[in-house]
């Protein structure tokens, strides 16, 4: 299917680019900017803004004091907490009528989202490093910083990149793992999630409020009110009892069909790469993905790179 363009397609000299082939003698060819490995394909569609300019203006940007930041690593449970944080805003247990990605710092320009009303809930999977400066060192604004067990992200990142059109990826999960060990898809997770546990344990400045996908699952009314709190925003256990019933995994896949217009709930209308974003929302799918070879692979890469991590996972529940 066609993708309509939004955004002038950026375009690079070839010394920009770098072409790696993968293990599978597959070429991808990515540029390397600021930390961030882009899938060239993507960003010169034109259906995002050129990333090294938007960097530029994003990291400017006029933050205010009651702006919401949800920052998290793909696929660990963004369109969840956003839909949460939403409607608890508004007071109201109303799903909005546009998709989290019209919220997204990285597909748009910064200037898109002045005529929103306060308080803006904004979202993004970029390193905070890169993000406006006023939201970095605490001047204004808020972060909402989530967490999934990353064996489960793994999967979940792999049945997105399978089903999107861009970039779309047609191997296995063991190739997958692979390739997401080697060279990492946009952001590295370990790196991503290094920085986080340095600048938690560092902070004396920043307003952060943490959450984990499977405290979700395992507490959505506790959590929904946790939430709540660090909004600072005016509830009944009603309308904690309302979110968190609206914002269950069920009640969002079936809201992103039928609530969420095309037209509306896309940034781009006939991009069907973001209808998908609902798949299972269990905790511990991994164990039908990984082989014992694959988790012992990653538990290597685990183990040597995230040395000093504070930040506990957890890999399997007890599913209701």
């Amino acid at each position: 299917m066609a993708h309509e363009q939004n955004y002038l397609p950026a375009k690079f000299d070839e010394s920009e680019v770098t072409t790696f082939t993968t293990h599978t003698g597959e070429e991808r060819q990515v540029l390397r900017h600021e930390g961030l490995s882009l899938d060239v394909n993507f960003i010169s569609s034109g259906f995002i803004p050129d990333v090294r300019e938007n960097l530029k203006k994003m990291r400017k940007m006029e933050c205010r004091d009651d702006d919401v930041f949800i920052c998290a690593s793909m696929k660990s449970g963004t369109h969840w907490v956003w839909e949460m944080t939403t409607m608890l805003l508004k007071g109201k247990a109303e799903y909005e009528n546009v998709s989290k990605e019209t919220r997204m710092m990285e597909f748009h320009w910064p200037e898109e989202f002045d005529s929103l009303p306060s308080p803006r809930a904004l979202n993004t999977h970029f390193y905070l490093r890169l993000l406006p400066e006023q939201l970095e060192n605490g001047s204004k604004g808020r972060i909402i910083f989530i967490q999934r067990n990353p064996k489960d992200v793994v999967v979940s990142n792999f049945h997105h990149r399978r089903n999107m059109t861009i970039g779309q990826f047609k191997h296995s999960f063991s190739d997958f793992l692979q390739i997401y060990l080697d060279h990492g898809f946009t952001v590295d997770w370990f790196k991503y999630t290094n920085d986080w546990n340095e600048i938690i344990a560092d902070n004396n400045k920043l307003q952060i409020h943490m959450m984990y996908y499977e405290d979700i699952i395992k507490d959505p009314i506790g959590e929904t009110r946790r939430l709540a709190d660090f909004l600072k925003v005016d509830y009944d256990e009603q309308l904690i009892k309302d979110v968190s019933h609206n914002c269950n995994f069920k009640n969002l896949k079936k809201a992103n069909k039928e609530v969420k217009a095309e037209a509306s709930g896309n940034p781009n209308p006939e991009m069907n790469d973001f209808q998908n974003m609902y798949r299972k929302g269990e905790v511990g799918d991994w164990k039908n993905w990984f082989t014992v070879a694959d988790s012992e692979k990653f538990d290597a890469v685990f183990n040597e790179r995230m040395k000093g991590l504070n930040f506990k996972y957890t890999y399997s529940l007890k599913q209701k």
